[in-house]
């Protein structure tokens, strides 16, 4: 069980690092659709 919890963890942090990567200033992203990306996660 405990590392299921940490297979989360992982995962959960993995999602955090990309929504950062595709919000940062190197996006090939406009901001609009940023703010789209932001409100969702």
């Amino acid at each position: 069980m405990q590392s299921f919890g940490s297979a989360m963890q992982s995962a959960a942090q993995n999602a955090t690092a990309a929504i950062a990567l595709l919000l940062g200033n190197l996006s090939p992203l406009n901001d609009a659709q940023k703010l789209q990306i932001a409100l969702q996660g």
